[in-house]
């Protein structure tokens, strides 16, 4: 009978009401840090009159006039900085100075940032320059880390037509400094008339597995086996004792065996699965050992796809398919040239990598002789010609989570 009453009990009476404010004034006198948590509770509520309205005060529609646009792109865009807003920690003054004077402070600095190097996210997060204990003024350094978490992977949504990847988003709302770019990812001012161009990629898991270095499928040329081996199509194709015959349909089984779904089934990695794919050095020598010397204008083939690269890179990969390992690691050198030769093309110029588990970023500059910087903070992939979603591009892992340290 009791659990009828209370599922019918009128909490709007003076005696629940009472008796829940009696409550409440208990637990503070046992728990003030819960006073901070209660007021910025009803600060944020809407019903109120006066309360802080984050909607309309970060609204041009409602007279906001700072210099940042990006939380405004879209409906969509607008709606998730809102929510990031509302479920970062922090104290109220946080969020009511952070809304207050939006645009008007710059919380990444920007020299650390571009910095070459790897870096930890607190590097370069700023607070506002007011945040002394006793001043109510400025906006904490742990808010802007929280709100850039809390910012760093947005729901897949189109920004100036592009579809944009963690961290952009975040970086962007941050600073008046750094804007979306109508081509590639970031456009950052250096100077008062200087702006860098920047290509982000950001893991998201604790194994740092990052982004694919790839712009579009049109960074590499379609590659076709069956092209290479047509020189040995015969005239007669049914002369059973036309020794011609028999080599070309030995060549057309072997092409037919490495065609996939996408591409290829042929890898760059000397450590593949036999069962599912082919290392391209396997598949040269497959090939030579049907027609001499075929297997290396099946490698000048699958490598062809990379028709942006230098023809210097281009030709240390093809001269190395006698060594499976020291091709595999050309191979990722060409493949790496291919792409930033495809971003200078676009004017873009930077590398920002971004891990969520670790916190951490490294920069560097998207140039061809900053391939060995890469290699030493950034673990990447093998390439796959039979990829249907990132074409013949190389994963990049970075970021990857450290685990906690074991107890002596």
């Amino acid at each position: 009978m009791r659990a009828r009453e209370i599922i019918f009990e009128d909490y709007t009476t003076t005696e629940v009401q009472n008796e829940r404010l009696a409550f409440v004034t208990s637990m503070l006198t046992d728990y003030p840090g819960l006073v901070n948590k209660i007021y910025r509770h009803i600060k944020l509520d809407d019903e109120p009159e006066g309360n802080l309205n984050i909607a309309n005060a970060l609204d041009k529609k409602h007279g906001y006039a700072g210099d940042e646009i990006d939380h405004q792109r879209s409906a969509e865009v607008f709606e998730y900085v809102i929510q990031s807003l509302i479920t970062s920690s922090g104290d109220y003054n946080d969020i009511e100075n952070f809304v207050t004077t939006f645009g008007s402070h710059n919380y990444i600095n920007i020299p650390v940032l571009l910095s070459p190097g790897k870096h930890a996210w607190e590097d370069w997060l700023n607070g506002s320059k007011d945040t002394t204990p006793d001043s109510p003024k400025g906006v904490s350094k742990q808010f802007i880390v929280d709100l850039f978490t809390n910012l760093y992977k947005p729901p897949q949504m189109k920004i100036l037509g592009s579809t944009r990847g963690p961290g952009e988003l975040a970086l962007a709302v941050l600073s008046s400094k750094i804007t979306f770019a109508d081509i590639g990812d970031l456009i950052i001012q250096t100077g008062e008339e200087a702006f860098t161009s920047v290509e982000v990629k950001a893991s998201m898991n604790a194994e740092g597995k990052g982004g694919r270095l790839k712009n579009s499928s049109g960074d590499f040329k379609p590659v076709n086996l069956f092209d290479v081996i047509a020189e040995f199509k015969p005239d007669n194709e049914v002369d059973p004792e036309d020794d011609s015959v028999y080599i070309y349909n030995q060549l057309l089984d072997l092409t037919n065996n490495y065609k996939g779904t996408n591409g290829w089934k042929i890898v760059s990695s000397p450590n593949n699965k036999p069962s599912k794919t082919t290392n391209i050095i396997v598949a040269g020598k497959a090939y030579d050992a049907i027609v001499p010397g075929l297997g290396k204008k099946i490698i000048i083939e699958l490598l062809s796809a990379y028709h942006k690269a230098d023809t210097s890179v281009m030709n240390d990969a093809i001269n190395s398919y006698k060594d499976a390992n020291r091709m595999n690691n050309n191979i990722k050198k060409l493949a790496y040239n291919n792409y930033v030769n495809v971003l200078a093309d676009k004017k873009f110029d930077h590398f920002l990598f971004l891990g969520r588990a670790s916190k951490t970023s490294t920069s560097m500059p998207a140039t061809a002789k900053g391939y060995e910087d890469l290699i030493t903070d950034v673990t990447l992939g093998t390439i796959n010609w039979n990829d249907g979603l990132a074409g013949m591009s190389i994963q990049a892992d970075f970021g990857k989570a450290t685990p906690p340290e074991e107890n002596t």
